[in-house]
């Protein structure tokens, strides 16, 4: 219980200190092919800049961003290091994330001449990463403390991506033809996958 005065409420001795998260996220990237787990990064967001009528713009992930952190790094490598030890040339699946499609990461890729499954807007998610992203969360929020900072956030999603192992990773991938013969069964509609 507290005793203070009136007026008081506001004095540095009648203040108890707090600690609030305002809402911090982290944003990470990860990659996968069939027996193989590639490395998982934290990703840097552009700053958001306020503009003189008071708005703020930019902020995120875009795709300077992604050339810079992503394609022209750990999936550039992972993709040469996959060709070598499967012997044939890798194609990549991305969602449609607007950092994905901008002008400067179509030049990357074809530069770095990462080819591409196509991927049509609003066309179903065919990507044996989505279900072990959802894995990958759920692994994370079952973590003590967790939540506490970004950092232990970011500790606990890089425990949880060193946890997976081939058959957790297989076990989605070995999955995929299922996948396309019900979607292609359902004619484009949902199904239990």
């Amino acid at each position: 219980m507290v005793t203070r005065k009136p007026g008081e409420a506001y004095l540095p001795e009648c203040l108890a200190p707090t600690f609030q998260s305002g809402h911090e996220a982290l944003m990470v990237w990860g990659c996968i092919s069939h027996g193989y787990k590639g490395p998982l990064i934290q990703l840097e967001m552009a700053p958001q800049l306020q503009l003189r009528n008071g708005r703020w713009r930019g902020g995120g992930f875009n795709s300077e961003g992604y050339v810079m952190q992503v394609l022209n790094g750990p999936l550039k490598d992972f993709i040469a290091q996959m060709e070598k030890v499967k012997g044939h040339r890798m194609l990549v699946v991305e969602d449609g994330a607007p950092a994905h499609k901008g002008k400067l990461a179509k030049q990357a890729c074809e530069e770095l001449g990462i080819k591409h499954i196509a991927h049509p807007p609003s066309s179903p998610d065919l990507n044996p990463i989505e279900p072990l992203w959802m894995e990958l969360k759920r692994r994370v929020y079952s973590t003590p403390g967790a939540q506490r900072s970004l950092e232990h956030l970011w500790n606990a999603t890089e425990a949880a991506w060193k946890s997976f192992t081939a058959d957790d990773i297989n076990k989605y991938t070995r999955k995929m033809p299922s996948w396309v013969t019900a979607l292609v069964k359902s004619k484009g509609l949902p199904t239990k996958f």
